[in-house]
């Protein structure tokens, strides 16, 4: 299985060396994968390696070091093709050259895959979660990460309380709802039949039974690239719209499952800073107002339920119902 992630700058780096990488290594997270040779490999550019470097013989890094099983690739920033534009888009512009690369490898590689996202804290459960429904069903699974943001006047989250609250899927749960900031407050909601906010973008539901989080931008995903995705996603012009193309294309073709009960794995997403109400208020994501109709859905009905109203495939059961 190839674990794979893209980083540059010092910020990515040290989120995935100081956060991401040290919530994958818990007692149900990379070591734990059964029967599968897990390596990791990190795409960069050359000007990012001497940091990148310093932390290569770090403990969380163990695991994958006494296999052998590390490795960084570092690519020249200039890439064909790569817009010369003003600084605050030219490292949108660059990620995507380099994910496209990234993505077009792994494809080629006919391996199981897991999607490391550098600035993403994991549950403890989403590797064995995602990796058994991938095993039972043969399809690309993700389940979905939430955004948690710091109080006012906190300039950021604590590494330290992001690290103890994915030790354990539920307590990352718990972290989440306490902390989840605005735009996922804003649709945040107990009544099936009332939607609060703009019904676009996110929806947490929740009762004194279950709950179900529902977000336009699922991540990790673990999986297996078919032929028709390597022909398509082999060619670099295809990652146009950022890093949710080949996810989407996915989807698209009914090859994505979702895994949405919170209990078997989540992951969050820091954010630097609290943001205003007026920038979430704003800003419009793609269709989970859909989720009104399948919350009306009687409970136990729901667990049951596999479609979301389009193409994911979304499940509800634990994955020892399955």
């Amino acid at each position: 299985m190839i674990v794979f992630t893209v980083a540059f700058g010092e910020s990515y780096i040290r989120k995935l060396f100081e956060r991401s990488l040290p919530s994958l290594m818990g007692p149900r997270g990379l070591p734990s994968v059964q029967g599968e040779n897990v390596k990791l490999v990190i795409y960069t550019f050359n000007d990012s390696m001497p940091l990148i470097n310093s932390y290569l013989g770090r403990e969380e890094l163990r695991f994958f070091n006494k296999a052998g099983n590390l490795q960084v690739i570092a690519m020249n920033a200039k890439q064909p093709g790569d817009a010369q534009a003003a600084p605050k888009t030219q490292g949108r512009s660059i990620a995507s050259s380099l994910l496209a690369h990234a993505v077009a490898e792994v494809a080629r590689s006919n391996e199981i895959f897991f999607h490391l996202s550098p600035d993403i804290v994991y549950g403890d459960g989403v590797v064995d979660s995602c990796y058994q429904l991938h095993k039972l069903t043969g399809r690309n699974v993700v389940v979905f990460n939430g955004r948690v943001a710091p109080a006012h006047g906190m300039l950021e989250l604590a590494t330290a309380a992001l690290l103890q609250a994915a030790r354990t899927s539920s307590d990352l749960a718990e972290y989440f709802f306490q902390n989840m900031n605005f735009k996922w407050r804003l649709h945040a909601t107990q009544d099936p039949s009332r939607i609060p906010g703009p019904t676009a973008g996110n929806l947490i539901y929740q009762s004194s039974a279950m709950r179900l989080i529902f977000c336009s931008t699922p991540n990790p995903v673990l999986g297996k690239f078919n032929t028709a995705d390597v022909s398509v996603l082999s060619d670099s012009d295809c990652m146009h719209s950022w890093d949710h193309y080949w996810v989407d294309f996915l989807a698209a073709n009914n090859r994505l499952m979702v895994q949405t009960n919170l209990n078997n794995g989540m992951s969050i997403e820091p954010e630097p800073a609290f943001k205003d109400e007026k920038h979430f208020l704003e800003s419009q994501l793609d269709g989970v107002a859909r989720a009104g109709t399948l919350l009306g859905i009687q409970e136990q009905e729901l667990r049951r339920h596999r479609k979301f109203n389009g193409p994911h495939n979304f499940c509800f059961t634990s994955t020892a119902s399955l």
